[in-house]
């Protein structure tokens, strides 16, 4: 199953209903994708995942919808939604590793707020709310672009 992980302060209701999150934001493409299953393996259709992020500079739009939004599962369980690479940001005495907010709901599910994060982030080390399961698959293949990827296991 997939591991809860914390929501954070930034977490704002009524995103739109697009997988477009960069509408003006400035960084490097990531284009983030994968599955929803269940217990059994079987795709969820129908889920939702309501998305948030930092900007490239590690800051959160609290006014708009900037780098926030929403998409549904395909009958496949399919996902995918395009954004930019969030940036790191001082939480107290120390910064977060880069990282997207989800909170995922699907039919006759529980509700999971996780987060998911960058392989290779100099502070995933020292983060004191990082689940290693969390860590997304990354091709790092193009230039212009990254590419993750990220299924996710519901109860």
């Amino acid at each position: 199953m997939t591991a809860p992980n914390i929501e954070g302060p930034f977490y704002k209701a009524g995103a739109p209903l697009s997988g477009q999150l960069n509408r003006s934001a400035k960084g490097r493409a990531l284009v983030v994708s994968g599955v929803v299953k269940d217990a059994k393996c079987r795709p969820i259709a129908g889920a939702t995942l309501d998305i948030w992020q930092a900007n490239a500079s590690g800051a959160y739009d609290n006014y708009g919808f900037e780098l926030r939004g929403q998409v549904r599962t395909d009958a496949e369980g399919k996902y995918s939604f395009n954004t930019i690479h969030p940036g790191h940001y001082l939480n107290g005495a120390q910064y977060r590793p880069a990282h997207i907010h989800v909170k995922l709901r699907a039919p006759g599910k529980r509700l999971l707020t996780t987060q998911l994060y960058f392989p290779g982030d100099p502070y995933n080390e020292i983060d004191p709310f990082i689940d290693r399961s969390l860590i997304m698959n990354l091709d790092d293949s193009t230039y212009a672009s990254e590419v993750a990827r990220f299924d996710f296991s519901l109860s």
